[in-house]
């Protein structure tokens, strides 16, 4: 469990929850990640550094969560090339959250691809078994394609 502190008095900037889960034979890592909007560059890049220690320890590694930096915007596709430095990428290619808000008198509705994750590439995703329980292969799909 890892957290940054923001300036403000006892709000966290970055919270980040890892698990390992294991599907029969497989192994993954997975960390679970929220990052307030206003956090901190330094507090983002300490997160990333993270990021791809674990996925250097750990070959089925991910992260998913809510980053809140819009992966449209080229400097935040920048912010990640340079400091995933190749060891992930983010493979969220649509739009995540759409906000509707009326900007003088009008309705204005913005959408960013702020719900991200992160794998190694490529990511070889869990075998297919007819051990696995039902409910372990439903989950597994949404490993398919990756």
């Amino acid at each position: 469990n890892r957290s940054c502190k923001r300036k403000q008095i006892s709000q966290i900037a970055i919270q980040c929850t890892t698990y390992r889960i294991t599907l029969s034979t497989f192994v993954c890592t997975i960390s679970a990640v929220y990052i307030v909007p206003d956090a901190p560059v330094r507090a983002k890049e300490d997160l990333f550094e993270h990021m791809v220690l674990l996925s250097s320890k750990y070959p089925n590694y991910m992260s998913l969560g809510d980053y809140n930096m819009d992966a449209k915007k080229q400097k935040n596709r920048e912010f990640f090339k340079s400091t995933c430095g190749g060891s992930l990428a983010q493979i969220v290619k649509g739009t995540t959250r759409e906000k509707t808000r009326i900007v003088k008198g009008r309705d204005s509705t913005s959408s960013t691809t702020i719900d991200l994750a992160f794998l190694i590439p490529p990511f070889k995703g869990p075998p297919t078994s007819t051990e696995i329980p039902p409910m372990t292969t439903k989950f597994m799909r949404i490993f398919e394609g990756f």
